[in-house]
């Protein structure tokens, strides 16, 4: 049963931010890669079948597990890489930001970030992936729930960002996150299996269009 924790970690109301981030979606979709339904589809798909199941559910089935255990010094090791396997500045700035946001929230939920282990380096800097990672066990989430809250929330951020920017009906939205969603279930799985020295993003297209987004005249998202 999912719990109450899990959901309010990953509800579109808790002020991390998740919503004024589209990722490199909103120039995709200024440059006529994104047009419809279909191709907004085909862009989130891409970005969590070889985005996501190699680079953010490792790093948080890695931190889970590090933090579990008390195993500081791979904790430390995996905070680092997650901030390095950020190809954009901006997209750097969104683990960023997003981090400091939930470090606020966490002491509501019962969460204590007084201590970071190993190291004089606040939580508040750590990033996102690694504050999530902390909630998930200190409120005792199942990690299997947690990737798949995690998942969930992200399609949902990324295709209502793109129906804001085509942009689409609310049923239509609705529509591709359901059929997403419906086929998540390998992206989920497989995150298990990928070994530390390959986790990382070959998402060329999508770097591309991140960085491009730095440049855009008129913009409504922040990446």
């Amino acid at each position: 049963m999912l719990s109450f924790s899990l959901l309010s970690l990953f509800s579109p109301l808790l002020p991390t931010g998740s919503f004024t981030w589209s990722q490199g979606l909103e120039k995709a979709v200024e440059d006529g890669i994104v047009t419809d339904a279909d191709s907004l589809r085909g862009w989130v798909q891409d970005a969590a079948e070889r985005g996501l199941a190699f680079t953010e559910l490792p790093l948080l089935i890695r931190m889970n597990e590090a933090l579990s255990r008390g195993g500081d010094a791979a904790f430390l090791h995996l905070v680092s890489l997650n901030m390095a396997v950020r190809a954009t500045a901006e997209l750097r700035l969104e683990e960023y930001e997003k981090g400091r946001a939930l470090y606020s929230i966490l002491p509501s939920l019962g969460v204590d970030t007084s201590l970071f282990p190993a190291s004089g380096q606040p939580w508040k800097n750590s990033g996102y992936l690694p504050l999530l990672s902390l909630a998930a066990v200190r409120l005792g989430i199942d990690l299997h729930d947690l990737l798949r809250g995690f998942v969930f929330a992200y399609v949902e951020t990324m295709v209502m960002a793109g129906a804001k920017t085509i942009p689409l009906g609310q049923s239509a939205a609705w529509r591709e996150i359901t059929a997403i969603l419906a086929d998540i279930g390998p992206c989920i799985e497989g995150a298990y299996s990928v070994p530390e020295d390959e986790i990382g993003a070959g998402l060329v297209s999508f770097a591309i269009e991140s960085a491009k987004h730095e440049t855009m005249y008129s913009r409504i998202y922040r990446n």
